[in-house]
């Protein structure tokens, strides 16, 4: 990995708060807390654990391996394999879309905003009884979970070139974090997630120059060519975790164009 760099992502950061609808009534979200701090904590974390990397490689930076260095060094910033953004969109449609299609009326009514976090809560409630409106993490979980104990610094490396799924996935990642603080604060019984999901970063690969994600994939390296697409997916990427999670960008220093 050398002649590669991590740069910070500059994106803008957004204060708002947000609300979720619980039994058709909006509250404030459960978890009150200032987006910036948290942002300002997750990056300096990722600054003090900077200096040694366990670098993303593919088929073999799994959650099993990164537990593995884990035990050797607990200030090893670790980074994940590559996971493409566009398979955990496409798995997130696919599970809000069964979702949908198999509760009764008055659930559907209420979803009007695409959210796993309300299907959680909503299964706890008025349709606890039917098992189909149940969300099952555990197929997303596969791409993004990092075992059962808290991974330490570690960064999640996503590849994809549309914006739009990018930030879906981003979103999935932020809404798994959530769920796990809400199931430690919540009165409700929320399931818990059978393995932990929360990063201190997102990393956007820029870097590798493999045929099959620089070429036919279109993404990689081959974003080194489109700045103002990088600058729409991070863009994107943040704003899929509401500004709460540091967006970096692996590049490489430049390309046999210059």
């Amino acid at each position: 990995y050398r002649g590669k760099y991590n740069m910070p992502a500059l994106a803008s950061m957004s204060s708002s708060k947000k609300r979720h609808e619980m039994d058709g009534t909006n509250i404030e979200h459960t978890l009150r807390r200032d987006e910036t701090d948290i942002y300002t904590q997750r990056s300096e974390v990722l600054r003090a654990n900077s200096k040694l990397s366990l670098a993303p490689m593919m088929e073999y930076t799994d959650r099993h391996f990164r537990h593995l260095v884990r035990l050797l060094s607990n200030k090893t910033l670790l980074y994940t394999e590559m996971v493409a953004g566009n398979a955990i969109a496409h798995e997130r449609d696919d599970a809000l879309s069964s979702l949908r299609s198999s509760a009764d009326g008055s659930i559907a009514d209420r979803q009007a905003k695409d959210s796993l976090l309300e299907w959680t809560f909503n299964q706890n409630n008025d349709d606890h009884n039917n098992p189909n409106t149940h969300f099952d993490p555990t197929y997303l979980l596969r791409f993004l979970g990092q075992g059962h104990h808290p991974e330490g610094p570690s960064v999640l490396q996503l590849g994809g070139s549309d914006p739009h799924q990018m930030r879906r996935a981003a979103r999935t990642v932020y809404e798994f974090r959530e769920l796990q603080k809400l199931q430690s604060s919540s009165s409700s019984h929320l399931h818990p997630l059978p393995v932990h999901c929360d990063y201190t970063a997102i990393n956007l690969n820029c870097g590798c120059p493999s045929p099959k994600v620089a070429g036919k994939g279109c993404f990689g390296s081959a974003l080194t060519h489109e700045p103002h697409l990088v600058r729409d997916i991070v863009t994107a990427l943040h704003k899929g975790t509401e500004g709460t999670v540091p967006d970096v960008v692996k590049c490489r220093i430049g390309t046999d164009e210059g």
